[in-house]
């Protein structure tokens, strides 16, 4: 993993291959300094995101940009480490999807309305922590991505920044990791005032173990929350913070009331390639694991990535993943496996399956160009009616205990992003992207959005049209 990554860590479009660009040389799972030693460092960027063109859109033609301005730092004191970053954003997707009634969008927190179909938010993420030869610890305001793919099953980036304390310890090949996270329903007061939104909490274990060329992932998680139980729960439960524990086991001694994952993984290095997959299991039922049955909630990933094949510079990737219905969901939202209303595994979401190719080619090392395809099918839900496609909604009102997967409304998307990128200075480019997303719902009919834009960026890595 660390040989593909090392040599196209600087390739600039990294968002189309599934993962957020690093904020700097400290961010967790894509940097290679290390804050060792009795030296110090520090640094500190202006943050800027400038984007803009032509949208047509079946709603009706427009413009599609983005506005982001901000500012970062970063620096280390022997082991101890830091990084921060906040940014002001106005933007105007290609496709509007803000929950007015909650006041967020896909990926992000708290936004406020700019003009009709516009986000207007602020965000900010930090990170402060301890590292050493073997162990890292980290107190942090940001996102997480466990697994080797475009997409995750595990743990995602896909949500809005969340507060968490991560352990992560290494030695030779075993590679252990635990997290406990602070998430949010953005439940606000219907009247206007401010409230303090409400609180539930996640706990996550990865343990890995590499043998030659083989790497074997095993996850668990457990999402809980308060008033489990009439009241007799405030805050965290002290038996999930223990970094040397089966959750399921005190998911039971404690009442068996939160939601419990499992998971495992697989990777396998070849020459220039790797191949990796992934199984998640929410619930499953052993006489009818084959079946529909709706309490097969369960989800398989598997893809390819491949290197200098043919072509030097040149890295491709195809992933396919499904998800059955009601997966990452529970008996209420707030022990649903989901954070400021977007799942924390992967974005398509239960009910669905994907399939993504990618492209990225790089002919010198301050040109970078990406194509990335992909095919979404799902099933919604009808209006008035349950069927497993909102993780949120509680999978006690099921009205049937068969399940099929991409039962509901049949829905199929397309998304094409492409985007070409010319490093003018170091960390500033200049970006030429092109994005079309068609929706083809069973009872909406067909949707078609496109669009082209320019844009300069300063720290930030290039995010596609309208992201």
């Amino acid at each position: 993993d660390r040989e593909l990554v090392e040599r196209y860590r600087s390739a600039v479009p990294a968002r189309l291959f599934g993962r957020r660009a690093p904020l700097g040389m400290y961010h967790d799972g894509a940097s290679t300094a290390r804050a060792e030693g009795d030296g110090f460092a520090f640094e500190a960027a202006p943050v800027l995101a400038l984007a803009g063109g032509p949208a047509v859109r079946t709603a009706g033609d427009g413009l599609a940009y983005r506005n982001t301005r901000g500012a970062r730092a970063a620096g280390h004191l022997g082991r101890l480490y830091f990084e921060t970053r906040a940014t002001e954003n106005q933007r105007v997707p290609l496709v509007f999807a803000r929950d007015s009634a909650r006041a967020t969008a896909p990926g992000l927190g708290f936004v406020k309305a700019f003009g009709d179909d516009g986000y207007d938010y602020f965000e900010t993420t930090g990170s402060v922590g301890y590292r050493d030869r073997f162990v890292d610890v980290r107190l942090a305001r940001d996102r997480n991505d466990w697994g080797a793919g475009i997409g995750t099953l595990f743990l995602s980036d896909h949500s809005a920044a969340y507060d968490h304390l991560r352990i992560a310890a290494a030695a030779g090949p075993v590679r252990y990791t635990m997290a406990v996270a602070r998430l949010t329903t953005p439940d606000r007061d219907p009247r206007g005032r401010d409230t303090v939104l409400p609180s539930k909490y996640a706990a996550f274990h990865r343990f890995s173990v590499t043998v030659g060329r083989v790497q074997f992932d095993a996850f668990e998680a457990v999402v809980f929350h308060d008033d489990t139980l009439n009241g007799n729960r405030r805050g965290l439960e002290l038996g999930y913070l223990n970094p040397v524990i089966f959750y399921r086991a005190v998911e039971s001694d404690i009442g068996s009331g939160d939601n419990a994952l499992l998971g495992a993984g697989l990777s396998v290095r070849g020459r220039g390639v790797r191949g990796y997959a992934q199984l998640i299991i929410d619930e499953f039922s052993a006489r009818t694991i084959g079946d529909d049955d709706a309490n097969n909630k369960w989800g398989l990933l598997a893809g390819a990535h491949a290197v200098d094949l043919g072509l030097p510079g040149l890295e491709s990737r195809v992933e396919y993943a499904r998800m059955r219905p009601y997966l990452w969901g529970h008996r209420t939202e707030s022990s649903a496996y989901v954070h400021y209303n977007d799942v924390l595994g992967h974005d398509a979401g239960p009910n669905a399956d994907r399939a993504t190719l990618a492209l990225r080619y790089r002919p010198d090392v301050r040109t970078a160009a990406s194509l990335s395809v992909a095919r979404t099918r799902r099933g919604r839900d009808p209006a008035g009616a349950y069927v497993g496609a909102d993780p949120r909604v509680s999978y006690e009102i099921r009205r049937d205990d068969l399940a099929p997967t991409f039962v509901g409304i049949r829905q199929t998307a397309w998304d094409v992003k492409a985007v070409l990128s010319r490093e003018l200075l170091p960390r500033l480019a200049v970006d030429l992207a092109g994005t079309l997303r068609t929706l083809d719902d069973a009872e909406r009919g067909l949707t078609r959005n496109g669009a082209v834009t320019v844009g300069l960026r300063w720290e930030i890595a290039a995010l596609g049209l309208g992201e």
